[in-house]
């Protein structure tokens, strides 16, 4: 990729004036474990000390990989000259459904800032296809929001919630004694020959995370397993834990983002 910059920058009496756009061509990079391809926009830059937009710019991509691989992304954008970033607009691809993201004003540092995010639609199985937790199968789509904000540098969730869009199936057979699932042992066995083959009318999933702590993921399903109790009615809370915390860690590690912004931004 490339990227090029017109216009002028004036100088009177001391005063820096600057009318200049910012041409971005199919461009790609890493930073971290951040990765972007395909990223193509045009920026107008109305002030350079601090650096300032006009309103309304846009930016798209192609693929960012954040932990979790988002596609077709669309950012409406500006920086206002005190230090923040505006969004407008903000939305990608994921797992066959959509992440939306609320109008938002993040500083350009990362505590204070918070954000909503909208899920829409995605498809469960693939998006636990980056989870190694063997024998398990879900079918289904999950719409929600996961209200995200920054504490102490550490990413905060308080009550999210995701529900699936309609009746699906859990499958899940595990072939190791290592359950991701907290439950005594006098329950374990009971939950595990449900879920062996479990047909759903209702699942919900619960987030929340402390700072400095893991994600909670609080699983509500309601429905019934036909091979067990004649397909008796069965609905039960299950809390969730081991590598299912990887899908909320990593495919929050984008809110390193604007931090970013800042370090680039200050080395002008």
């Amino acid at each position: 990729g490339s990227f090029e910059i017109n216009g002028e920058i004036t100088a009177d009496n001391g005063e820096v004036a600057s009318d200049l756009t910012l041409f971005i061509f199919d461009l790609s990079g890493r930073n971290g474990d951040i990765r972007v391809d395909g990223l193509n926009g045009e920026i107008t830059l109305s002030g350079l000390n601090p650096w300032t937009t006009l309103p309304q710019q846009t930016l798209t991509a192609e693929h960012l990989d954040v932990g979790l691989p988002l596609t077709d992304l669309s950012l409406t954008m500006a920086l206002p000259g005190d230090d923040s970033l505006r969004i407008d607009f903000a939305s990608a691809k994921l797992a066959g459904g959509r992440i939306v993201v609320d109008p938002s004003v993040l500083q350009l540092r990362p505590d204070g800032n918070a954000m909503m995010l909208n899920v829409r639609g995605v498809d469960i199985s693939a998006l636990l296809e980056d989870v190694d937790i063997p024998g398990l199968a879900v079918s289904g789509r999950l719409t929600g929001h996961i209200p995200v904000r920054m504490t102490n540098g550490e990413i905060v969730i308080e009550n999210g919630r995701l529900d699936a869009d309609s009746a699906g199936t859990l499958r899940y057979v595990p072939t190791s004694g290592d359950v991701p699932l907290d439950l005594d042992d006098g329950n374990m066995e009971l939950v595990l020959d449900a879920l062996a083959n479990f047909e759903f009318t209702e699942l919900g999933i619960e987030v929340n995370r402390q700072a400095g702590g893991s994600t909670e993921l609080g699983l509500h399903i309601a429905g019934a397993n036909p091979d067990l109790y004649d397909g008796y009615p069965i609905e039960f809370n299950v809390n969730l834990s081991g590598d299912l915390d990887k899908i909320v860690r990593e495919s929050l590690a984008g809110w390193r983002i604007p931090e970013e912004i800042r370090k680039k931004l200050s080395g002008f």
